[in-house]
């Protein structure tokens, strides 16, 4: 059965107030057909329950290239092209779990705690700039530069590539959000594709304990190919940059307009990883998970999706379900209920999880340790990312 539904449109006004849009939507239309602003239609899925059954349906294909013979996303040479849009995120199995059995290996519960006490040194260094009393943009001065060390620092970048790629992978992520021309993403993309090169070249010569290391040794023993190797560099580097900034920001964001679970974490600060997980489920670092493909007909809540056809799973949206949490829109540090799906779901549920947590607990538990009496700055004072695909603020005035 089709039920007939309106389309939506990812306008202005959809992204000024998406909370209060994605609540309309899982009442009247929970799957609904939609354009995204590059034009593209999709199918948007907005309930909880449809969205865990989505998300861990095998019959759902993340292989972009099967379903679009002979489009090409970007106006980029073939080795670049492969490396932006052909990653481990848009790749089914067997390619999707060669990829990340290499890079599980490398980020387990039990090594991520262990590059705890590094990720509190990056704090600390960036936090030693600032002074009590005055005023930050706390995402440009300390959540985005905390989020490109870190990244950076796993995959083992060395220092004389380091300012370069934190600006590089901004300018490439400010392109992919916003929808910017091909020329604004592949520039930046080619010249980061370039340093990838030079860097895997230096790993063959002098290995190291690092992520890189590990990826060009996999490379070496046929695990990984050349594709696959460039293609994942480049995903660590962006995505390690963009997730951790846009969680600890709006971590940040919401326990300061929520003076009361604010007060409650100062007075407890053993309740830090509990309200990371309130965090990740009100405001995950990624609403639109990336586009899914039906290989035969899916119904989801009455709605048949044919096949063939771009399914996106809302995160946020099933995070505010007011059939799965109580109360949803309201902050709650200690909060028991946790199904969230900030990280996805099924076969492509985030690698990096933990250490994501990780980097979200020290950035705000340092800094709220370094200054207790952080506050938002008087005025306009918030700016949120104008994407449908992130979910983050872009700025954020802070008083230490």
């Amino acid at each position: 059965m089709t039920r007939q539904c309106p389309v939506t449109r990812f306008g202005p006004e959809f992204l000024e107030d998406r909370h209060s849009a994605y609540e309309h939507l899982r009442a009247a239309d929970p799957v609904c057909p939609a354009v995204l602003p590059s034009g593209e239609r999709v199918w948007l899925v907005t309930r909880h329950a449809d969205v865990r059954e989505g998300m861990s349906d095998p019959r759902l294909s993340n292989d972009s290239t099967r379903w679009q013979q002979g489009v090409r996303p970007y106006a980029a040479a073939p080795d670049l092209e492969a490396a932006i849009a052909q990653d481990m995120l848009n790749a089914d199995p067997p390619r999707h779990t060669g990829m990340r059995e290499v890079i599980a290996e490398w980020l387990t519960v039990a090594r991520s705690e262990r590059f705890r006490d590094h990720l509190a040194d990056i704090c600390a260094e960036l936090l030693d700039g600032f002074t009590v009393g005055t005023v930050i943009d706390v995402v440009r001065d300390y959540t985005e530069p905390f989020a490109s060390r870190a990244a950076a620092d796993l995959l083992g970048v060395s220092h004389e590539f380091h300012a370069e790629f934190c600006r590089l992978a901004h300018q490439i992520v400010v392109a992919m959000l916003n929808k910017h021309t091909d020329s604004d993403l592949v520039a930046p993309s080619t010249r980061l594709l370039d340093m990838a090169k030079e860097m895997i070249e230096s790993k063959r010569g002098a290995p190291a304990e690092d992520l890189l290391t590990t990826l060009v040794a996999a490379h070496d023993a046929g695990r990984l190919s050349a594709a696959d190797l460039t293609s994942t560099m480049h995903l660590l580097l962006i995505a390690g940059h963009e997730g951790p900034t846009n969680l600890s920001g709006s971590g940040i964001q919401l326990l300061l307009t929520n003076p009361d679970q604010l007060d409650r974490l100062r007075a407890d600060p053993g309740l830090l990883p509990s309200a990371v997980e309130e965090f990740l489920r009100m405001e995950p670092p990624l609403d639109l998970a990336f586009p899914r493909y039906a290989e035969v007909p899916i119904t989801l809540s009455e709605v048949t999706i044919p096949a063939g056809e771009p399914i996106m799973f809302s995160l946020v949206s099933a995070g505010r379900d007011e059939d799965r949490f109580r109360d949803p829109d309201r902050l709650d540090i200690g909060r028991r209920e946790r199904h969230h799906f900030a990280f996805g779901r099924g076969r492509h549920y985030c690698v990096g999880a933990a250490l994501g947590r990780i980097e979200c607990q020290v950035a705000i538990g340092s800094l709220l340790s370094r200054f207790p009496d952080l506050r938002l700055a008087p005025g306009e004072n918030v700016a949120w990312r104008p994407s449908v695909i992130a979910r983050g603020p872009a700025r954020m005035l802070v008083q230490l």
